[in-house]
């Protein structure tokens, strides 16, 4: 019993110094000093088709660019496992861990001419989608790979 009780400070004190320290910083924007807004833009798409997402919307004259897709292996985020409560034969609820049917991103990419060159901004949303209609879907945290990944595509093409 001592030991667990040892064991269960020690985790919580593990957490408490992980959590303390936050996300890392993570790069979501980029100025392209020898781009225009036009060559921008077309780079951005080559890159999110190129990552394997779908452009689901595209408006050159605003620079807005939507794209989905999934990423089960690829880093791009972490995410809690999603939740949902079951019942034993007593009428006694536990919340337990639901499988995980897909992992989902939604990203808003915008590009924005200006005195200094073009910028590129990087908004992506991730969740977890689980199996079961009665499981939580969680939200995940980015790792910066997926904003990394799109912004150094766009780079390598200068």
């Amino acid at each position: 019993m001592m030991m667990r009780a040892m064991l269960s400070l020690a985790a919580a004190t593990l957490l408490g110094a992980c959590a303390a320290f936050g996300p890392p910083d993570i790069e979501t924007s980029r100025t392209y000093a020898n781009l225009g807004p036009e060559a921008l833009y077309q780079r951005t798409l080559d890159a999110l088709r190129a990552s394997q997402l779908e452009v689901t919307r595209s408006d050159p004259a605003s620079g807005v660019i939507g794209a989905v897709g999934r990423f089960e292996q690829r880093g791009w985020a972490e995410c809690t496992q999603p939740r949902r409560i079951v019942e034993d034969s007593e009428d006694r609820e536990e919340v337990v861990g639901a499988r995980v049917d897909y992992r989902r991103v939604e990203l808003m990419a915008s590009v924005q001419g200006g005195a200094e060159g073009a910028t590129l901004t990087l908004d992506p949303s991730f969740t977890a989608e689980p199996v079961s209609p009665m499981a939580t879907t969680e939200e995940c945290r980015t790792t910066g790979q997926l904003e990394r990944q799109i912004l150094e595509a766009v780079a390598a093409r200068s």
